[in-house]
């Protein structure tokens, strides 16, 4: 809401933010009342990360504001996730998968240190510190104190931010870093998923299109089958089928099977297919990597 109520910014969403603005005009939606709420909400980290769900994630700052006009804050709210999120959702969610699968790794071959230093150029940690630069050159220094740090990609957010708990909550701050996005990128991302599903779906079967779609968060057999209304039979099948194909892969964890997209299979969601002899290689380089 915030980059779409503010000028200028990244033209790589100029076109996203006109056709939000196309949408919401048809239900009086406008900039300077979604401005308004981004001056008046305030996000705890539990609202980024899905922490407790009996805590407050949002609050809105004002002890003056109506409750009738609070409600309409709320409706504006849901209405814009509708109009500006929900049709693009599933493609950046596996945008986001991939760059924070890609961090892992990072994080495994280089330690806390190397994964920091690579997340972006504003963001410096000089243990026990961690320091955010922000655009006026101004030094922001986060004190983790053993809390922790929860680290989340972020598609919309144009520089890095820290979201830190109120007075008297308790939990780790969070780090929201943009991921980095190019033309092609960005351009993939605002297709209808209406149109890019039936697309899917035509090419693979509504049930294997389903199980990509769902393994943007990694699942077993049984999850998968009960979200998509088929036995944990006919769920296996499917997976072997997109394993075989290179869209999945499969781990053991104690006595459970779960399934995560590969980058392919990511590129398959996000409709952006590399070159068809690379196809093979990547797949069996992702699987000898997990």
């Amino acid at each position: 809401m915030d980059l779409y109520s503010s000028k200028g910014g990244s033209p790589l969403f100029d076109r996203w933010k006109s056709m939000t603005q196309a949408r919401l005009r048809c239900d009086g939606s406008s900039r300077r009342s979604i401005a308004e709420i981004v001056r008046s909400v305030h996000l705890s980290p539990s609202a980024l990360t899905g922490g407790d769900p009996d805590s407050s994630p949002i609050s809105i700052a004002g002890a003056g504001i109506r409750p009738r006009r609070h409600d309409d804050m709320v409706a504006t709210m849901a209405r814009f996730h509708q109009v500006a999120l929900a049709p693009f959702w599933s493609r950046i969610q596996a945008l986001l998968v991939a760059d924070r699968d890609a961090r892992g790794r990072s994080a495994l071959s280089s330690g806390l240190t190397g994964l920091l230093a690579t997340l972006h150029p504003q963001v410096r940690w000089q243990l026990p510190v961690l320091q955010i630069i922000t655009a006026d050159s101004r030094y922001e220094e986060i004190k983790l104190g053993g809390r922790g740090l929860a680290i989340l990609p972020s598609v919309f957010r144009q520089e890095p931010a820290v979201y830190e708990p109120a007075d008297g909550e308790d939990g780790a701050p969070v780090l929201v870093y943009p991921v980095p996005l190019d033309e092609l990128a960005i351009d993939s991302l605002w297709s209808v998923t209406g149109s890019a599903d039936r697309a899917l779906a035509a090419l693979l079967g509504r049930t294997r299109s389903g199980i990509l779609r769902t393994l943007t968060d990694t699942c077993n057999t049984s999850e998968l089958g009960r979200k998509l209304g088929v036995s944990t039979a006919a769920a296996s099948q499917h997976t072997s089928v997109l394993r075989e194909a290179g869209l999945i892969t499969t781990r053991r964890n104690l006595n459970m099977v779960l399934h995560t997209l590969t980058p392919l299979g990511v590129a398959v969601i996000q409709g952006r297919f590399p070159d068809i002899q690379e196809l093979p290689s990547r797949a069996q380089a992702y699987d000898a990597a997990s």
